[in-house]
Protein backbone atom coordinates (compact mmCIF):
# COMPACT_ATOMS: atom_id res chain seq x y z
CA UNK A 1 0.00 0.00 0.00
CA UNK A 2 1.80 3.09 -1.36
CA UNK A 3 -0.24 5.94 0.63
CA UNK A 4 1.53 9.47 0.08
CA UNK A 5 0.64 12.70 2.08
CA UNK A 6 -1.55 13.90 -0.87
CA UNK A 7 -3.51 10.69 -0.85
CA UNK A 8 -4.12 11.49 3.21
CA UNK A 9 -5.53 15.33 2.86
CA UNK A 10 -7.92 14.01 -0.18
CA UNK A 11 -9.12 11.08 2.37
CA UNK A 12 -9.50 13.43 5.24
CA UNK A 13 -11.99 15.70 2.78
CA UNK A 14 -14.27 13.18 3.13
CA UNK A 15 -14.34 12.51 6.49
CA UNK A 16 -14.74 13.42 10.00
CA UNK A 17 -10.99 12.77 11.69
CA UNK A 18 -9.59 9.71 11.79
CA UNK A 19 -10.24 7.03 8.87
CA UNK A 20 -9.97 3.37 7.59
CA UNK A 21 -8.15 2.36 4.64
CA UNK A 22 -8.56 -0.34 2.65
CA UNK A 23 -6.41 -2.11 0.34
CA UNK A 24 -8.48 -4.88 -1.82
CA UNK A 25 -5.34 -6.19 -3.74
CA UNK A 26 -3.81 -6.80 -0.59
CA UNK A 27 -6.86 -8.56 0.80
CA UNK A 28 -7.32 -10.60 -2.34
CA UNK A 29 -3.47 -11.46 -2.59
CA UNK A 30 -3.36 -13.15 1.35
CA UNK A 31 -6.58 -15.12 0.30
CA UNK A 32 -5.08 -16.57 -2.96
CA UNK A 33 -1.72 -17.13 -1.21
CA UNK A 34 -3.21 -19.18 1.72
CA UNK A 35 -5.66 -20.52 -0.34
CA UNK A 36 -3.56 -22.10 -3.03
CA UNK A 37 -1.20 -23.20 -0.27
CA UNK A 38 -3.52 -25.58 1.48
CA UNK A 39 -5.03 -26.48 -2.16
CA UNK A 40 -1.56 -27.70 -3.35
CA UNK A 41 -1.81 -30.49 -0.31
CA UNK A 42 -5.61 -30.88 -0.04
CA UNK A 43 -7.40 -30.00 -3.13
CA UNK A 44 -10.99 -29.96 -1.88
CA UNK A 45 -10.60 -26.99 0.71
CA UNK A 46 -12.33 -23.50 0.74
CA UNK A 47 -12.17 -20.25 3.45
CA UNK A 48 -15.28 -18.83 5.05
CA UNK A 49 -15.08 -14.67 5.41
CA UNK A 50 -15.37 -14.11 9.20
CA UNK A 51 -18.05 -11.37 9.61
CA UNK A 52 -17.12 -10.73 13.59
CA UNK A 53 -13.84 -9.67 11.78
CA UNK A 54 -14.95 -7.36 9.14
CA UNK A 55 -18.69 -7.69 7.98
CA UNK A 56 -18.13 -4.24 5.93
CA UNK A 57 -20.38 -4.91 2.78
CA UNK A 58 -17.53 -4.29 -0.05
CA UNK A 59 -14.95 -6.49 1.52
CA UNK A 60 -18.12 -9.34 2.23
CA UNK A 61 -18.49 -8.64 -2.44
CA UNK A 62 -14.52 -9.48 -2.65
CA UNK A 63 -14.44 -12.30 -0.80
CA UNK A 64 -17.93 -13.91 -2.11
CA UNK A 65 -16.38 -13.23 -5.51
CA UNK A 66 -13.56 -15.42 -4.50
CA UNK A 67 -15.69 -17.96 -3.92
CA UNK A 68 -15.26 -17.90 0.24
CA UNK A 69 -18.38 -18.58 2.61
CA UNK A 70 -19.89 -16.29 4.29
CA UNK A 71 -19.33 -17.61 8.28
CA UNK A 72 -22.01 -15.30 10.52
CA UNK A 73 -22.50 -16.16 14.06
CA UNK A 74 -25.10 -14.35 14.86
CA UNK A 75 -29.25 -13.49 13.32
CA UNK A 76 -28.10 -9.95 12.31
CA UNK A 77 -24.82 -11.19 10.75
CA UNK A 78 -26.91 -13.64 8.88
CA UNK A 79 -29.73 -10.93 8.01
CA UNK A 80 -26.44 -8.68 6.56
CA UNK A 81 -25.73 -11.09 4.43
CA UNK A 82 -28.59 -11.99 2.80
CA UNK A 83 -29.28 -8.38 2.29
CA UNK A 84 -25.87 -8.10 0.38
CA UNK A 85 -27.07 -10.72 -1.54
CA UNK A 86 -25.22 -13.95 -0.61
CA UNK A 87 -26.39 -16.80 -2.24
CA UNK A 88 -27.88 -18.85 1.23
CA UNK A 89 -26.14 -22.12 0.47
CA UNK A 90 -22.80 -20.76 0.55
CA UNK A 91 -23.75 -19.21 4.42
CA UNK A 92 -22.15 -21.01 7.29
CA UNK A 93 -24.11 -19.92 10.31
CA UNK A 94 -22.24 -20.52 13.76
CA UNK A 95 -22.21 -19.16 17.03
CA UNK A 96 -22.88 -19.68 20.28
CA UNK A 97 -26.60 -18.36 20.44
CA UNK A 98 -29.29 -19.35 18.53
CA UNK A 99 -32.91 -18.61 19.18
CA UNK A 100 -35.57 -20.93 18.20
CA UNK A 101 -36.61 -18.21 15.70
CA UNK A 102 -32.95 -18.28 14.34
CA UNK A 103 -32.85 -21.67 13.76
CA UNK A 104 -36.62 -22.07 12.05
CA UNK A 105 -34.84 -19.14 9.65
CA UNK A 106 -31.61 -20.64 8.85
CA UNK A 107 -33.53 -23.86 7.72
CA UNK A 108 -36.23 -21.61 5.59
CA UNK A 109 -33.51 -20.01 3.71
CA UNK A 110 -31.56 -23.62 3.14
CA UNK A 111 -28.27 -22.31 5.60
CA UNK A 112 -26.24 -23.95 6.64
CA UNK A 113 -26.29 -24.36 10.13
CA UNK A 114 -23.97 -25.46 12.87
CA UNK A 115 -25.54 -26.19 16.29
CA UNK A 116 -23.07 -25.19 19.33
CA UNK A 117 -25.20 -26.55 22.59
CA UNK A 118 -28.36 -29.40 23.35
CA UNK A 119 -30.41 -26.64 23.74
CA UNK A 120 -30.13 -25.99 19.94
CA UNK A 121 -30.49 -29.53 18.79
CA UNK A 122 -33.32 -29.87 20.64
CA UNK A 123 -34.53 -27.36 18.95
CA UNK A 124 -33.68 -28.87 15.50
CA UNK A 125 -35.56 -32.18 16.80
CA UNK A 126 -38.49 -29.75 17.77
CA UNK A 127 -38.77 -28.68 13.93
CA UNK A 128 -38.13 -32.29 12.45
CA UNK A 129 -41.01 -33.47 14.71
CA UNK A 130 -42.93 -31.62 13.42
CA UNK A 131 -42.43 -31.98 10.16
CA UNK A 132 -41.51 -35.27 9.96
CA UNK A 133 -41.46 -35.35 6.06
CA UNK A 134 -38.90 -32.90 5.98
CA UNK A 135 -35.13 -33.52 5.92
CA UNK A 136 -33.21 -31.74 8.45
CA UNK A 137 -29.49 -31.44 7.60
CA UNK A 138 -26.95 -29.51 10.02
CA UNK A 139 -23.37 -29.80 11.69
CA UNK A 140 -22.55 -30.16 14.73
CA UNK A 141 -20.24 -27.86 16.88
CA UNK A 142 -17.82 -29.59 19.01
CA UNK A 143 -15.74 -28.95 21.80
CA UNK A 144 -12.98 -30.57 23.29
CA UNK A 145 -9.60 -30.02 25.70
CA UNK A 146 -6.24 -29.18 23.34
CA UNK A 147 -4.41 -29.46 26.70
CA UNK A 148 -4.61 -28.61 30.41
CA UNK A 149 -5.12 -24.87 29.62
CA UNK A 150 -6.18 -24.91 26.18
CA UNK A 151 -10.45 -25.56 26.47
CA UNK A 152 -13.52 -24.19 24.88
CA UNK A 153 -16.64 -23.08 25.79
CA UNK A 154 -18.15 -23.32 22.44
CA UNK A 155 -19.84 -27.20 21.02
CA UNK A 156 -21.06 -29.85 22.38
CA UNK A 157 -18.33 -31.26 24.23
CA UNK A 158 -16.63 -34.30 23.53
CA UNK A 159 -15.36 -34.89 27.32
CA UNK A 160 -18.33 -33.98 29.40
CA UNK A 161 -20.62 -36.70 27.82
CA UNK A 162 -22.81 -34.45 25.99
CA UNK A 163 -21.47 -34.98 22.88
CA UNK A 164 -22.87 -39.13 23.36
CA UNK A 165 -26.59 -37.14 24.57
CA UNK A 166 -26.81 -35.57 21.41
CA UNK A 167 -25.85 -38.61 18.93
CA UNK A 168 -28.65 -40.50 21.04
CA UNK A 169 -31.00 -37.38 20.06
CA UNK A 170 -29.50 -37.53 16.72
CA UNK A 171 -30.13 -41.29 16.51
CA UNK A 172 -34.08 -41.43 17.89
CA UNK A 173 -35.26 -38.87 15.00
CA UNK A 174 -35.04 -40.35 11.61
CA UNK A 175 -35.10 -37.06 9.58
CA UNK A 176 -31.99 -35.26 10.93
CA UNK A 177 -28.39 -36.02 10.07
CA UNK A 178 -25.46 -34.36 11.02
CA UNK A 179 -23.28 -33.40 7.56
CA UNK A 180 -20.09 -32.24 9.24
CA UNK A 181 -18.26 -30.77 12.18
CA UNK A 182 -17.39 -27.65 13.59
CA UNK A 183 -15.08 -26.24 16.22
CA UNK A 184 -14.25 -22.87 17.75
CA UNK A 185 -11.45 -21.92 20.07
CA UNK A 186 -10.75 -17.91 21.46
CA UNK A 187 -7.46 -19.30 23.70
CA UNK A 188 -4.48 -21.35 22.83
CA UNK A 189 -1.23 -20.86 20.50
CA UNK A 190 -1.83 -20.06 16.98
CA UNK A 191 0.89 -22.25 15.88
CA UNK A 192 0.49 -24.58 13.07
CA UNK A 193 0.65 -27.93 15.14
CA UNK A 194 -1.92 -26.45 17.26
CA UNK A 195 -4.50 -26.44 14.79
CA UNK A 196 -2.92 -29.79 13.81
CA UNK A 197 -4.24 -31.13 16.80
CA UNK A 198 -7.72 -29.32 16.20
CA UNK A 199 -8.36 -31.17 12.49
CA UNK A 200 -7.13 -34.77 14.14
CA UNK A 201 -10.10 -34.57 16.93
CA UNK A 202 -12.32 -33.63 14.14
CA UNK A 203 -11.28 -36.18 12.03
CA UNK A 204 -11.03 -38.88 14.80
CA UNK A 205 -14.73 -37.66 16.49
CA UNK A 206 -16.23 -38.03 12.47
CA UNK A 207 -14.62 -41.07 11.86
CA UNK A 208 -16.95 -42.50 14.16
CA UNK A 209 -20.22 -41.68 13.17
CA UNK A 210 -22.35 -43.88 11.41
CA UNK A 211 -22.69 -41.65 8.52
CA UNK A 212 -19.29 -40.69 8.07
CA UNK A 213 -18.77 -41.29 4.31
CA UNK A 214 -21.45 -38.83 3.94
CA UNK A 215 -19.47 -35.70 5.80
CA UNK A 216 -19.62 -33.09 3.48
CA UNK A 217 -17.03 -30.61 5.58
CA UNK A 218 -14.70 -30.67 8.84
CA UNK A 219 -14.44 -27.20 9.82
CA UNK A 220 -11.71 -25.87 11.84
CA UNK A 221 -12.88 -22.53 12.62
CA UNK A 222 -10.28 -19.16 12.85
CA UNK A 223 -8.04 -17.84 14.88
CA UNK A 224 -4.97 -17.86 12.16
CA UNK A 225 -1.90 -16.02 12.61
CA UNK A 226 -1.55 -13.34 9.51
CA UNK A 227 1.19 -11.73 7.77
CA UNK A 228 3.06 -8.55 9.28
CA UNK A 229 5.75 -6.60 9.76
CA UNK A 230 8.79 -7.57 11.51
CA UNK A 231 8.56 -4.75 13.69
CA UNK A 232 4.66 -5.67 14.68
CA UNK A 233 6.36 -9.03 15.10
CA UNK A 234 8.74 -8.17 17.56
CA UNK A 235 6.19 -7.26 19.86
CA UNK A 236 5.23 -10.78 20.53
CA UNK A 237 7.12 -13.01 22.45
CA UNK A 238 6.71 -16.63 19.84
CA UNK A 239 7.35 -17.02 16.71
CA UNK A 240 4.58 -16.91 14.29
CA UNK A 241 3.63 -19.57 11.76
CA UNK A 242 3.66 -18.96 7.96
CA UNK A 243 0.49 -19.81 5.65
CA UNK A 244 2.71 -22.26 3.81
CA UNK A 245 3.41 -23.13 7.86
CA UNK A 246 -0.21 -24.18 8.20
CA UNK A 247 -1.07 -25.57 4.90
CA UNK A 248 1.60 -28.34 5.42
CA UNK A 249 0.52 -29.65 8.19
CA UNK A 250 -3.50 -29.01 7.92
CA UNK A 251 -3.35 -30.16 4.64
CA UNK A 252 -1.10 -32.89 4.64
CA UNK A 253 -2.86 -34.01 7.76
CA UNK A 254 -6.57 -34.38 5.70
CA UNK A 255 -4.54 -35.82 2.77
CA UNK A 256 -3.14 -38.46 5.01
CA UNK A 257 -6.51 -38.99 6.40
CA UNK A 258 -8.75 -39.03 3.01
CA UNK A 259 -6.19 -40.78 0.34
CA UNK A 260 -9.44 -40.83 -1.83
CA UNK A 261 -10.68 -37.62 -1.40
CA UNK A 262 -13.13 -36.62 1.68
CA UNK A 263 -14.83 -33.88 2.85
CA UNK A 264 -14.49 -30.35 1.73
CA UNK A 265 -12.49 -28.67 4.65
CA UNK A 266 -13.40 -25.47 5.27
CA UNK A 267 -10.99 -22.67 7.12
CA UNK A 268 -12.19 -19.13 8.86
CA UNK A 269 -8.55 -17.39 8.68
CA UNK A 270 -10.70 -13.86 9.17
CA UNK A 271 -7.82 -12.10 11.12
CA UNK A 272 -4.73 -14.00 9.09
CA UNK A 273 -5.70 -12.24 6.17
CA UNK A 274 -7.83 -9.48 7.10
CA UNK A 275 -5.56 -7.69 9.38
CA UNK A 276 -3.01 -6.56 7.03
CA UNK A 277 -5.03 -5.47 4.31
CA UNK A 278 -6.44 -2.60 6.19
CA UNK A 279 -4.77 0.64 8.05
CA UNK A 280 -5.75 3.69 9.86
CA UNK A 281 -5.09 6.93 9.77
CA UNK A 282 -5.40 10.07 11.86
CA UNK A 283 -3.39 13.07 12.48
CA UNK A 284 -1.38 14.70 15.86
CA UNK A 285 -4.17 17.27 16.86
CA UNK A 286 -1.77 18.56 19.72
CA UNK A 287 1.22 18.27 21.74
CA UNK A 288 1.27 19.47 25.46
CA UNK A 289 3.69 19.11 28.52
CA UNK A 290 2.00 17.26 31.86
CA UNK A 291 3.91 16.30 34.56
CA UNK A 292 4.89 13.16 33.70
CA UNK A 293 6.24 14.48 30.29
CA UNK A 294 4.67 15.23 27.01
CA UNK A 295 2.03 13.52 25.35
CA UNK A 296 0.46 14.30 21.63
CA UNK A 297 -2.97 13.58 21.32
CA UNK A 298 -4.36 12.33 18.29
CA UNK A 299 -8.45 12.62 16.63
CA UNK A 300 -8.09 8.64 16.83
CA UNK A 301 -8.60 6.42 19.52
CA UNK A 302 -7.05 3.39 20.91
CA UNK A 303 -10.48 1.52 20.13
CA UNK A 304 -10.10 2.44 16.36
CA UNK A 305 -6.66 -0.03 16.36
CA UNK A 306 -6.36 -1.88 19.51
CA UNK A 307 -10.14 -2.69 20.41
CA UNK A 308 -9.14 -5.71 22.96
CA UNK A 309 -6.71 -2.63 24.50
CA UNK A 310 -3.85 -4.50 24.14
CA UNK A 311 -0.14 -3.42 25.52
CA UNK A 312 1.23 -3.96 22.29
CA UNK A 313 2.42 -1.49 20.22
CA UNK A 314 0.92 -1.15 17.07
CA UNK A 315 3.75 0.51 14.18
CA UNK A 316 3.37 3.43 12.69
CA UNK A 317 4.30 5.52 9.12
CA UNK A 318 3.89 9.21 9.77
CA UNK A 319 3.53 11.62 6.65
CA UNK A 320 4.64 15.46 7.37
CA UNK A 321 6.60 18.10 5.68
CA UNK A 322 8.92 18.73 8.50
CA UNK A 323 11.48 16.47 10.87
CA UNK A 324 12.55 19.29 12.83
CA UNK A 325 11.34 18.21 16.26
CA UNK A 326 12.27 14.75 17.88
CA UNK A 327 11.19 13.04 21.10
CA UNK A 328 13.06 10.55 22.96
CA UNK A 329 9.92 8.98 24.11
CA UNK A 330 6.19 10.47 23.72
CA UNK A 331 3.22 8.73 24.10
CA UNK A 332 0.61 9.12 21.43
CA UNK A 333 -2.69 9.19 23.25
CA UNK A 334 -6.24 9.58 21.84
CA UNK A 335 -9.61 11.56 22.26
CA UNK A 336 -11.55 9.54 24.32
CA UNK A 337 -11.31 10.77 28.06
CA UNK A 338 -9.59 7.47 29.55
CA UNK A 339 -6.14 7.28 30.84
CA UNK A 340 -6.22 3.97 29.03
CA UNK A 341 -6.91 5.51 25.58
CA UNK A 342 -2.93 5.22 24.31
CA UNK A 343 -2.22 4.51 21.13
CA UNK A 344 1.40 4.15 21.34
CA UNK A 345 3.41 4.19 23.65
CA UNK A 346 6.93 5.90 24.27
CA UNK A 347 7.57 6.66 20.53
CA UNK A 348 11.18 7.81 19.49
CA UNK A 349 11.57 10.07 16.81
CA UNK A 350 10.40 13.32 14.87
CA UNK A 351 6.25 14.28 15.46
CA UNK A 352 4.72 17.88 15.24
CA UNK A 353 0.80 19.11 15.62
CA UNK A 354 -0.92 18.59 11.98
CA UNK A 355 1.25 15.43 10.76
CA UNK A 356 -0.74 12.09 9.39
CA UNK A 357 0.04 8.65 11.30
CA UNK A 358 -1.16 5.73 9.61
CA UNK A 359 -1.04 2.29 11.79
CA UNK A 360 -0.55 -0.61 10.21
CA UNK A 361 -2.58 -3.86 10.87
CA UNK A 362 -5.89 -2.34 11.75
CA UNK A 363 -8.48 -5.09 9.16
CA UNK A 364 -9.48 -7.84 11.84
CA UNK A 365 -12.19 -6.85 14.64
CA UNK A 366 -11.64 -2.80 14.99
CA UNK A 367 -14.42 -1.22 12.65
CA UNK A 368 -16.90 -3.83 14.08
CA UNK A 369 -16.42 -3.39 17.33
CA UNK A 370 -16.36 0.45 17.73
CA UNK A 371 -18.92 2.17 20.11
CA UNK A 372 -20.73 5.16 19.69
CA UNK A 373 -18.43 6.73 22.32
CA UNK A 374 -17.33 10.56 22.07
CA UNK A 375 -16.62 10.25 18.82
CA UNK A 376 -18.61 8.50 15.91
CA UNK A 377 -17.08 5.51 14.19
CA UNK A 378 -15.33 7.09 10.93
CA UNK A 379 -15.33 5.77 7.32
CA UNK A 380 -13.53 3.47 5.15
CA UNK A 381 -11.83 4.35 2.56
CA UNK A 382 -10.68 1.79 -0.77
CA UNK A 383 -7.15 2.35 -1.46
CA UNK A 384 -6.08 1.31 -5.76
CA UNK A 385 -2.70 1.50 -6.67
CA UNK A 386 -4.48 2.50 -10.27
CA UNK A 387 -6.66 5.21 -8.38
CA UNK A 388 -5.69 8.24 -7.58
CA UNK A 389 -8.23 9.38 -5.24
CA UNK A 390 -10.19 7.62 -2.60
CA UNK A 391 -13.17 5.92 -2.82
CA UNK A 392 -15.40 5.90 0.56
CA UNK A 393 -16.77 2.33 0.92
CA UNK A 394 -18.06 3.59 4.48
CA UNK A 395 -19.44 7.06 5.57
CA UNK A 396 -18.77 7.75 9.10
CA UNK A 397 -21.09 7.61 11.39
CA UNK A 398 -23.28 10.71 11.81
CA UNK A 399 -25.46 12.15 15.36
CA UNK A 400 -28.75 10.92 13.22
CA UNK A 401 -27.31 7.15 13.04
CA UNK A 402 -27.39 7.20 16.78
CA UNK A 403 -30.30 9.17 17.81
CA UNK A 404 -32.79 7.69 15.45
CA UNK A 405 -32.41 4.31 17.50
CA UNK A 406 -33.73 6.47 20.42
CA UNK A 407 -37.66 6.77 20.78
Amino acid sequence: MKITKRWLELAERQTDGGFYIFDEDRYVENVKTFRSSLRSYYPNTQFAHSYKTNYTPHIVRVSDRMGLYSEVVSRAELEIALFIGIEPSRIIFNGPIKSGNDIKYAFEKDVVINLDSLSELDMVVGLAEADPKKAYEFGLRVGFDLAEDVRTRFGICLESGDYEVALRKIRSCPNIKVIGLHCHFSVGDRNAEAYRSRLRRLVETASKLENFSEMKFLDIGGGFAGRMSDELLGEFNCDYPSYDDYAKLLGSEMARSFPNGGPELIVEPGMGVLAESMKFACRVHAIKNTSRGCVAIANGSIFNIKPFLHKKNIPFERFADSDQKKWDAIDITGYTCMEVDVLYRGYSGALEEGDFIVFENCGAYTSVLLPDFIRMPPAILLYAASASEPTIIKRAHETNDVLSTYL
